[in-house]
């Protein structure tokens, strides 16, 4: 048996006993095998950041499933085990920031624990992180940790008590140390349901007509949350997936499995956007609960 059972029942068979004979087709089972169900179909892999979505048509009603088993083969062309879901999509995520090409297939898995053969292939290429450029200004490591922020992993209570207008304000040289490993949200009793901004002076000596904002969280809530963002005469409104609710005592996403949900934000900057000398950042989180800080930064396209 595997990791799920299906909610699912089939009715009895009788089936009449027959005798083996030359003439008997192949791929009828011998009395007493199991027959394996049909093979997945309609298998498509889509390239998204970091990460490719997997999806395939389910399996028949007449078949009572166990699980799916998705297999990838990585760069070097080893197949991979790569999870069990009882759903018909498989996100594989956390690939490469220079992006990452597997191929991917499936096979079926009944409540008998019969298994079937191999789904055909579908091949995608992950989409590169911003993150793999040149960075002109940064907060943080983007390592899917955020421990290195002020009042990480748990204190997030002294945020208040810090910052009695709601905002928080660094400048050009501004470190992890200096900025809250939360941004609190109207969705946040606990920091009097206001929204917070964070201000930051980013200065530049020769800035690049195009570049792009990259902002990575270890977690959100399941609130969700809409994040208002400018970037001098830009801006832009973020809607923030719905997280874990952990990374208010939880600093760390990197491993695998996590129960953090670590989400990675990028987005293309207007042409132009980014002047010479001062640069001025804002994020306020308009709604939703909190989000909990990665990194954010700006690099050359």
């Amino acid at each position: 048996m595997g990791l799920f059972s299906s909610l699912s029942s089939s009715s009895s068979r009788r089936g009449s006993s027959r005798k083996s004979s030359s003439n008997q087709d192949s791929s009828t089972p011998a009395p007493g095998a199991v027959a394996a169900p049909p093979a997945v179909t309609g298998v498509q892999a889509e390239p998204r950041l970091m990460e490719n979505y997997v999806t395939w048509e389910p399996a028949s009603w007449d078949v009572v499933l166990d699980h799916y088993r998705v297999i990838g083969t990585d760069p070097n062309g080893v197949d991979v085990l790569l999870g069990k879901t009882i759903f018909p999509f498989f996100r594989h995520s956390r690939r490469d920031v220079d992006g990452e090409k597997w191929s991917y297939y499936v096979k079926v898995v009944d409540a008998a624990g019969a298994e079937s053969s191999p789904s055909g292939k579908a091949t995608s290429t992950s989409l590169p992180s911003v993150t793999a450029g040149t960075a002109l200004a940064t907060i943080g490591s983007f390592d899917r940790k955020g421990t290195e922020f002020q009042y990480s992993p748990k204190d997030y209570k002294k945020i208040v008590t810090a910052y009695p207008d709601q905002t928080i304000t660094v400048g050009p040289d501004a470190k992890p140390a200096d900025v809250p490993y939360l941004l609190p949200g109207p969705g946040d009793k606990w920091a009097g349901s206001k929204a917070y901004t964070l201000k930051w002076t980013v200065k530049l000596d020769k800035p690049t007509a195009k570049a792009a904002l990259a902002l990575w969280l270890i977690d959100t809530t399941k609130l969700g949350g809409i994040l208002d963002v400018t970037v001098n005469d830009f801006h832009k409104q973020v809607e923030l997936p719905q997280g874990a609710t952990q990374g208010s005592r939880q600093g760390d996403a990197s491993g695998d499995p996590t129960s953090l949900r670590p989400a990675a934000i990028e987005f293309d900057l207007a042409e132009d956007t980014l002047k010479e000398g001062e640069n001025q950042l804002v994020f306020t989180l308009r709604e939703g609960g909190w989000l909990a800080w990665d990194a954010l930064g700006i690099f050359a396209k």
